[in-house]
């Protein structure tokens, strides 16, 4: 099982306390709170302590896992967040090219203390990007009482882990716990120790904070209301696309210069720039990827068999902006992505139809 390491860095200094808090009944290694000696376990309920210098070589190898091999500064937040209020973070390696960030915040707000659990990952051409971020209060958590258990029950479970009620939630049987510190690791020891506890609670989560939802500024969005039946902006919260996406628009054409879509539109690599003569390789008369099709730098039109896969009946471009129109960009509409490369595939003509040997 893992052990869960919690620290603290504030204006620079680390503080070299960890704390883990075990139900000993079970012996297992959960926390949420410890009092007693870094050397020295507790006998009674719920706490332990991790010696110190468990503690500073814990920090020391996340140390090192952020310096060695990727450098997550630069990432940008899906909420903003300033260097000056980072107290804390840890890093650490989910998959082979996606981490896990924590981070522990200080605000202005009703909670001065957010922890911020982010998901990034790094894209095919070499960068990263944050795919997820979630905010939840660095000192609390929510709890929902089992059966017939009453708030006098809670608040005696609480009192042994060395924490407390704070709040009763409107919703039946929800509670606020307060934790002993807003440090990184607090809310998963909590989880871990507290989810054990199935005669006195049946549920135990983050405080979560929640934030307005990514809402486009597009001058037609308010019209748009397939994007809210999909449930885009629940999407959008987490993505909005990634230009290193192809997506093949195989319809009537593509409107190449539409404002909406030409920032959305792809570009073949290895027909774009110039050839061993200087000649533009989109124009030069040369199939100079060797893939069978000359000069499609744009996508191809099948349908009269050119380079030019243009939209003449509106219904491929129409297709194209429900995908990909550039989003939040103050025209238009908003595609379901955002940002995205759309190729174009013509197999159809101005009356809309096509045929077989379209191919």
């Amino acid at each position: 099982m893992k052990r869960s390491v919690i620290f603290l860095v504030a204006v620079g200094v680390v503080l070299s306390a960890g704390w883990l808090v075990m139900r000993g009944l079970h012996q297992s290694d959960h926390a949420v709170t410890a009092e007693t000696s870094p050397e020295k376990p507790a006998v009674h309920r719920g706490q332990i302590v991790v010696p110190n210098a468990m503690v500073r070589a814990a920090a020391s190898a996340a140390k090192v896992d952020r310096s060695s091999d990727i450098d997550l500064s630069a990432v940008p937040s899906l909420i903003p967040i300033q260097t000056s209020q980072i107290l804390g973070e840890t890093i650490k390696r989910i998959a082979p090219d996606t981490w896990q960030r924590k981070r522990l915040v200080s605000s202005p707000g009703k909670y001065p203390h957010i922890v911020y659990q982010e998901t990034i990952r790094k894209t095919e051409s070499g960068t990263y990007e944050m795919v997820s971020q979630i905010g939840m209060v660095a000192d609390q958590v929510v709890v929902k009482l089992a059966g017939d258990v009453t708030e006098d029950d809670l608040t005696g479970l609480a009192e042994q882990y060395g924490i407390r009620v704070v709040q009763k939630l409107r919703l039946p049987r929800h509670y606020i716990l307060q934790l002993k510190a807003p440090v990184i690791g607090a809310v998963d020891e909590a989880l871990r120790v507290l989810g054990q506890e199935l005669g006195v609670l049946d549920r135990v989560e983050p405080n979560f904070i929640y934030f307005p939802t990514l809402t486009p500024n597009d001058e037609r969005w308010g019209s748009q209301w397939g994007m809210r039946k999909v449930q885009a902006l629940d999407a959008w919260d987490i993505t909005t696309g990634d230009n290193d996406v192809l997506v093949a628009v195989i319809d009537s054409g593509v409107d190449l210069s539409h404002e909406d879509l030409s920032g959305n539109l792809w570009e073949n690599e290895g027909e774009t720039g110039t050839d061993g003569s200087g000649e533009d390789k989109k124009t030069n008369g040369i199939d100079d990827d060797g893939n069978g099709y000359v000069d499609d730098w744009q996508g191809w039109d099948f349908y009269n068999d050119d380079n030019i896969p243009t939209d003449d009946n509106d219904h491929g471009t129409h297709v194209a902006g429900t995908i990909g129109a550039v989003g939040n960009n103050v025209k238009g509409v908003a595609g379901v992505c955002w940002d995205v490369s759309m190729v174009s595939v013509k197999i159809l003509g101005a009356s809309g139809a096509g045929t077989s040997d379209a191919e």
